[in-house]
């Protein structure tokens, strides 16, 4: 199964690690085929590097250590939320949410 996280949920992961965090993030990497877009990539760096600054460096880290396929988002007349029901290839992903 093709799963998807939201970018709140890798920022929680990677911030704010904990037992519950990690395994989410080993859950949705085991036996699944993590993606993420391109759009989730981008706002992950530029919320860590507006609000967490000194954490870049462990964001960099976790993408590089993380097993995922990404795919470049197309921005549809500024509605960019549609990229969560289909990727490029036109097959379904399934997102996950993450609650506290």
């Amino acid at each position: 199964m093709r799963v998807m996280l939201d970018t709140n949920v890798l920022v929680s992961a990677i911030i704010f690690p904990n037992s519950r965090m990690d395994s989410l993030i080993h859950k949705a990497t085991l036996g699944h085929q993590l993606v993420l877009s391109s759009y989730v990539i981008e706002e992950l760096l530029e919320v860590t590097e507006r609000k967490f600054p000194d954490k870049i460096k462990s964001v960099n880290l976790f993408l590089l250590r993380l097993p995922y396929q990404q795919f470049k988002v197309t921005n549809f007349g500024g509605k960019t939320s549609e990229f969560c029901r289909f990727c490029h290839e036109n097959q379904p992903v399934f997102v996950v949410f993450y609650r506290a």
